[in-house]
């Protein structure tokens, strides 16, 4: 009976340590397909898709093309310029969801990127009648720019080609406790819960392509500040809410923010 139970445990930890050793050699296969995935986007793609676009730039200044030509190399010298960022922020989606730090930190004037991110969407405000009312406090806040300004941009962008035709947008950038908070609201059609949930997932099931990818990158960003990224709808209006803590350089959660005025106080009582 004894030897029964001893090989029964025998066969159960041998059982045991094959699992155990196939789990992880297929999760080894995993990671490694993924890293040679990432390399292949950040390298092959990159380089393809930049070389595209360096190809149109010298069309685009050539003396024999037709103002019909024109309009036609530059659409679609917009569409590799968006291939190209998609890329990016696939590859950078999928290294912040294995915990890989792919920020910069340092400190900047938030209303800088708050005038620079419209004066970029200006033809677009225009073409669809658009006004924008932005309230922003100045601000100097520590985190990526680069991402804290991409983020923005893909906010902004979402919902002026998401509302309506002649309508406004009210972008509003204020300090809450230890953290910014950045609301854009406009005007559009109101999602349902199932719709917002989809449309801060991974799933590509959207109606334009690569706005998954995008509103999945803001999401991962606000995450990795331990802050969040949240889309609602009340009252007929839809909302992008993005709130991050302060972060310092020293790598922690703590003050780092300042009003201009604050700060000029700082400096004048060193």
């Amino acid at each position: 009976m004894i030897i029964e139970k001893d090989f029964f445990m025998l066969i159960v930890i041998v059982c045991f340590l094959f699992y155990f050793i196939n789990y992880y050699r297929l999760k080894n296969k995993y990671f490694k397909q993924n890293e040679y995935f990432i390399k292949t986007l950040e390298h092959d793609f990159k380089v393809s898709v930049i070389a595209q676009i360096r190809a149109l730039e010298i069309l685009l200044t050539s003396e024999n093309v037709s103002a019909e030509k024109f309009s036609l190399i530059s659409d679609v010298k917009k569409s590799c310029k968006y291939t190209l960022d998609m890329i990016s922020m696939l590859a950078d989606s999928y290294k912040a969801e294995i915990g890989e730090n792919i920020f910069v930190y340092e400190i900047f004037d938030t209303n800088e990127i708050i005038k620079s991110a419209i004066t970029d969407y200006k033809e677009l405000f225009k073409e669809k009648n658009i006004n924008i009312t932005s309230r922003v406090n100045k601000l100097l806040f520590c985190t990526d720019k680069m991402y804290f300004e991409k983020v923005i941009k893909l906010i902004l962008s979402a919902s002026i080609n998401y509302s309506k035709q002649n309508s406004s947008i009210d972008l509003t950038l204020s300090r809450n406790g230890n953290s910014i908070n950045v609301s854009v609201s406009y005007k559009g059609k109101i999602l349902s819960e199932e719709e917002t949930a989809r449309m801060l997932s991974r799933s590509t099931i959207y109606s334009t392509v690569g706005h998954g990818i995008q509103m999945f990158f803001c999401k991962k960003f606000a995450e990795m500040q331990k802050g969040k990224f949240v889309f609602y709808s009340k009252n007929g209006i839809n909302t992008f809410l993005l709130s991050i803590p302060e972060y310092n350089t020293n790598g922690s959660l703590s003050a780092c923010c300042y009003s201009l005025k604050q700060l000029k106080n700082v400096f004048t009582g060193l």
